[in-house]
């Protein structure tokens, strides 16, 4: 059998809807609109982090990046704000076309999150099934 070219996805965004998240930022910040701000700021403070060398744990980065977002408009969140948000970070549903498109393709999945939380993530999106393997930011950290 000819070999396929390997296709890596990120999970979050790529494979996984983050517009499930909105209500939480709707909640807490007044703004939906909130949330395309905070993952992008999530982003990049986790892509610095990588380059530098500096492992921080995905789910850590995101409610820091909240609390600074919360801070820059004047909002006081609490513990049970971040938690919810990473109670929803950890919980979002696949795209509805992603499922399908997958079991077309032999897949690599590639995050941040810590190791439970991104197989989790995968199980719980019916990704895990269709995955030939998961790589994770978080073990090449620990192993480098």
């Amino acid at each position: 059998m000819a070999a396929f070219p390997l296709i890596v996805f990120d999970v979050n965004e790529t494979l996984l809807d983050l517009e499930t998240m909105e209500p939480t930022f709707q909640r807490v910040f007044g703004d939906k609109s909130a949330m395309r701000l905070w993952f992008a700021n999530f982003i990049m403070y986790s892509a610095a982090l990588t380059v530098a060398g500096c492992y921080v744990p995905f789910t850590e980065i995101g409610a820091a990046v909240m609390k600074m977002l919360a801070d820059t408009r004047g909002i006081k969140i609490d513990d049970g704000d971040k938690k919810e948000l990473m109670e929803k970070f950890s919980t979002m549903p696949p795209h509805p076309e992603v499922p399908a498109a997958l079991r077309k393709l032999r897949m690599q999945v590639f995050g941040s999150s810590p190791s439970r939380t991104i197989y989790s993530k995968c199980k719980r999106a019916s990704l895990s099934t269709v995955a030939s393997s998961i790589c994770l930011n978080e073990d090449s950290a620990r192993t480098a």
